[in-house]
């Protein structure tokens, strides 16, 4: 049996993957054009222009600077739409990322930083991811994410949210 909520996320996801197709080849639909064709979508695509109009340029490198010179020793591009939180495995060679979408979903990713690589992409199930930590041996590492699907729900409506802890494996080094 399918769940409707799902699959109106996939539907939405699958429209909008489509929509970003469209504009990268040069043959978005206007606006207007492309929510007409969408009817029962409508303000989900229209949030998810509003959003994107709103946080564009918002895509910023993550970089890892020598104190006090300020020298930069690597950069790290890919993190996703807003890079929230991030964190160092105990031996300061790995790096945990946690990004935003507008859809109000997050991606964890993981950096090996000697070799400036990607080695890990979790993206999570609908909700916001606001912490994470690693083990002290840096084997595993723990997200916590809330299943508010808005960040304002997350200030205006104070109080015990639906939250989940997940402990992930890191992969090993070089894997």
């Amino acid at each position: 049996m399918s769940n409707p909520t799902t699959d109106r996320e996939a539907s939405i996801d699958q429209i909008i993957a489509d929509f970003v197709l469209a504009e990268q080849t040069g043959c978005a639909p206007s606006r207007e054009a492309w929510l007409a064709s969408h009817p029962s979508l409508a303000g989900e695509l229209a949030e998810f222009l509003d959003d994107r109009a709103r946080f564009a340029g918002a895509i910023q490198p993550i970089r890892i600077v020598e104190m006090p010179t300020g020298r930069e020793r690597l950069r790290i591009e890919g993190t996703g739409r807003e890079t929230a939180v991030i964190a160092f495995s105990p031996d300061n060679r790995r790096l945990a990322a946690i990004s935003h979408s507008n859809s109000f979903r997050s991606n964890v990713k993981l950096f090996e930083l000697d070799a400036g690589r990607e080695v890990l992409s979790l993206p999570m199930a609908r909700g916001i991811c606001s912490a994470i930590a690693f083990s002290p041996d840096g084997r595993r590492f723990a997200t916590a994410t809330t299943e508010a699907t808005d960040p304002w729900q997350l200030l205006l409506q104070p109080g015990p949210n639906s939250s989940q802890v997940q402990i992930w494996e890191a992969p090993a080094k070089g894997e």
